[in-house]
Formats: structure tokens, sequence, C-alpha cells
């Protein structure tokens, strides 16, 4: 039989300092944090896109044609915050819906804002009852 084996001899472990970096917000891997957005300038902004009052500034938002189909798909599917990462027009627009985190009333709200801002009005006939109530929940 062979003998056990010698527990081999290692160096005492050394207390090192680490240093903890503060919590960031998570966001999706295409955008950059950015603390506390602040409002910005009407700069950069896509033809076509409608600017919507949001919180205490505002966000534009591409023309619907614009829209890639996960943007429709994300809204049909009440994800607000896929849906702002597709369909809000600048990068800042994104980071500012993000950090905001809007309860389902400011959601609501937005859309009304945004429906206004882009001249539907639920009298209008060529608007079908089904779609204004989607694109306002």
């Amino acid at each position: 039989m062979s003998e056990p084996a010698k527990p081999r001899k290692t160096a005492p472990k050394k207390a090192t300092q680490v240093e903890v970096a503060e919590p960031t917000k998570v966001l999706p891997p295409n955008l950059r944090a950015v603390p506390d957005p602040e409002p910005v300038d009407d700069v950069d902004v896509p033809d076509g896109a409608v600017k919507v009052p949001f919180g205490d500034g505002h966000v534009y938002v591409r023309d619907q044609d614009d829209w890639p189909t996960s943007a429709n798909e994300a809204l049909m599917d009440r994800r607000f915050n896929l849906w702002a990462s597709k369909a809000l027009a600048r990068e800042i627009d994104v980071v500012v819906w993000l950090a905001a985190d809007p309860t389902a009333r400011q959601v609501n709200e937005f859309f009304g804002h945004w429906n206004t801002a882009r001249g539907v009005s639920v009298d209008d006939p060529k608007v079908t009852r089904r779609a204004m109530l989607s694109l306002a929940q």
C-alpha cells in the first residue's frame, strides 16, 4: 500500500483591498449608461419624428412607417421598454425612457400625447377603435 499523501504547505493568503464600483442601471447592450439623463436640445432628430411630452421634458418617436416590425410587435405585446428601444428616435430618448421606468398610467398618458402630437383623434373615422386602444393602452 502506498503512503497517504502529505498535505501541501501553502503560503498564507494576504489581505487585499478591493474597490467596489457603485451599481449602475442595466441597459440594453447597444446603449451606454449615462447618469441622470438631462433634457436634450432638439438635435439629431430624424425626419418624420414627432416630439412628444414625457415627464418633465420630451422624447422623439420615429414615424411609424420607419419602425421595425419588432417595434410593432413589442407595442402589441405591451412590452413598452422594448418598444421604446426600437421606436424612439434617438439614443438619448431611449435612455430617458428607460431611466424613467414609467408606470402604466404614465405610459397611457404618453401614448395619448403621442396620438395628439401626430394628429390622431379618437373621433377620426379612419382610425378603428381597436387601433386606438392598442396605441393608447
